[in-house]
């Protein structure tokens, strides 16, 4: 069964939780082949860490905080769920909620914060969506569904039983076999063209009853694995209305092979796709801004045009920085920007006074409503965007420089 991944609306719902005394993110990469499960121990020194930061008064709250995390992680065995684990624990309360998915995250990391650090969840949200995966072959289809990380075959389709009168039939004999031993070249070309004709017909078929499919469960992409001149034919079945995206992941004849074998490298393909996408969109934003054609680029332009409903798609940072603009108009990195507060990331991440006042000013008792604060935060962008009903997606690796070089966020408009 694939892991269960949260709605947009469960994440909506997270950003609404505003406990007494803050909550506690937390998110694990589980090693289960590693002895000695360091992995566990750099949870441990980041608890510590956190704890020794806080006031006095917060630490004993934290304390007990920090053993109900823990005994999630059991010393020598593994947490319940996939590798990657999230989680979201109340400071002095009772409530905790967990998430995991078999793509768990680059770093193990704690945060500390007035309302959950959602981008740890919101970046496995956006990587482990759904997408269909067709593997195809001449005479088969199988269609699959990949959701974080976990792949179910979900139908196939053979030529055969789609269409009986398109099962082809060996030319009939020739009346002399005295005078002719075999099929004419013209018969054999004729069966040729029919054959391929009947797996044009069977592809493009096909594709059309995938992009059914694909639609009832909500998904918006079709990833196909199989020859590039089989995939183009099930792709012109699947419709020209936008709806769907087609993309070829392996060009190589994989109907054979089972799910197992194909999970991982369905997974790694969907990596490699995501991060090409990932800068395939950063580069738009950033190439329409400077034409001042429908995009945005920061966070206090995209906040107003947030404000207005014109954001269409929301291009942020998972790491949640918001560089803040010098006199000279170029960009320098904010003190404690970091939408997640992570213990044990580079230091100039970590949260400060600074982001403690950003959060009272956005959220706190005097915090405007239906207006755009002064230093919206990543978090404040992403509530906005969940409103308007924008596409999210966060940015990491090389788009997410990208994307902080230009404050750390940017976003496509509608209008």
């Amino acid at each position: 069964m694939a892991p269960h991944l949260p709605s947009r609306q469960d994440v909506a719902r997270l950003l609404s939780w505003s406990p007494e005394h803050g909550v506690v993110t937390v998110w694990v990469r589980v090693e289960p082949g590693e002895r000695g499960q360091p992995w566990r121990q750099e949870l441990r020194g980041h608890l510590r860490e956190l704890i020794a930061a806080a006031e006095r008064p917060q630490r004993a709250l934290l304390e007990r905080t920090a053993k109900r995390i823990l005994a999630r992680f059991p010393e020598g065995g593994n947490p319940p769920g996939e590798r990657g684990q999230i989680g979201f624990v109340e400071v002095g309360g009772e409530r905790e909620e967990w998430h995991s998915t078999r793509m768990p995250p680059p770093e193990t990391g704690v945060a500390l914060r007035p309302r959950p650090a959602i981008m740890p969840l919101l970046a496995a949200l956006d990587e482990g969506r759904a997408r269909a995966i067709a593997i195809v072959s001449g005479e088969r289809v199988r269609l699959a569904l990949w959701q974080a990380g976990a792949l179910e075959e979900v139908e196939a389709f053979e030529l055969e039983t789609l269409a009986g009168d398109w099962r082809e039939r060996k030319a009939m004999r020739p009346p002399d076999p005295a005078r002719e031993q075999g099929v004419s070249s013209s018969g054999r070309d004729r069966y040729d063209q029919r054959l391929e004709h009947n797996r044009k017909l069977f592809l493009v078929e096909v594709g059309r009853l995938i992009g059914a499919r694909a639609r009832a469960l909500g998904v918006r992409e079709v990833l196909a694995l199989g020859p590039r001149e089989l995939t183009a034919e099930l792709e012109h079945g699947l419709g020209s209305d936008g709806s769907l995206h087609a993309e070829e992941l392996d060009h190589r004849d994989l109907i054979s092979a089972s799910l197992a074998e194909l999970e991982g490298r369905v997974t790694e393909l969907v990596r490699e796709r995501s991060e090409r996408r990932q800068l395939e969109l950063i580069a738009t934003a950033i190439d329409r801004a400077g034409a001042d054609l429908r995009a945005a680029l920061g966070p206090e332009p995209i906040a107003h045009a947030l404000v207005e409903g014109r954001v269409e798609h929301l291009l942020i940072d998972r790491s949640g920085a918001m560089p803040a603009a010098r006199g000279d108009g170029t960009l320098a990195a904010a003190a404690g920007s970091s939408a997640g507060a992570p213990a044990g990331s580079s230091p100039e991440r970590r949260p400060g006074a600074d982001e403690a006042s950003a959060y009272l000013e956005q959220w706190g008792p005097g915090a405007p409503r239906g207006g755009v604060p002064a230093r919206p935060s990543a978090e404040w962008l992403i509530e906005r965007a969940l409103e308007t009903s924008a596409t999210i997606t966060t940015l990491g690796g090389e788009a997410a420089e990208r994307a902080r070089a230009v404050g750390g966020v940017a976003a496509l408009l509608r209008y």
